[in-house]
């Protein structure tokens, strides 16, 4: 379970640096967290099942990092899955947080420097 929080943590964290570090100002990194944050919360399986989603909505919710974290967790905490039962929600935040921080962090030193 904390593999799984800490994995989602950070590639949100990831998303997140570069959400703001793409912002000119403070008001408009606000707005695109939240542009992303709240329909992520409806399409990733999080207030009702996917399925009930239209197709194409199903898949932009499994491209999101939230889906793979609460698939994770409920496996978890509801079903005591194993470690093998959840390798993919793993596998898919690793990358995720792989990739996200990769860009974020150069990211953020340039515009620190700027």
């Amino acid at each position: 379970m904390l593999l799984i929080m800490f994995l989602g943590v950070s590639s949100f964290i990831g998303i997140g640096i570069i959400a703001t570090t793409l912002a000119p100002e403070q008001e408009t990194a606000m707005t695109l967290i939240m542009l992303l944050q709240i329909p992520s919360m409806f399409i990733c399986n999080i207030l009702f099942p996917i399925e009930q989603l239209p197709k194409w909505l199903q898949i932009i919710g499994k491209m999101m990092p939230l889906y793979y974290a609460a698939d994770g967790l409920r496996k978890v905490i509801v079903l005591n899955a194993s470690f093998n039962q959840i390798i993919w929600d793993i596998t898919v935040l690793l990358l995720y947080s792989i990739i996200t921080l990769s860009v974020a962090i150069p990211l953020f030193r340039k515009a620190l420097t700027r």
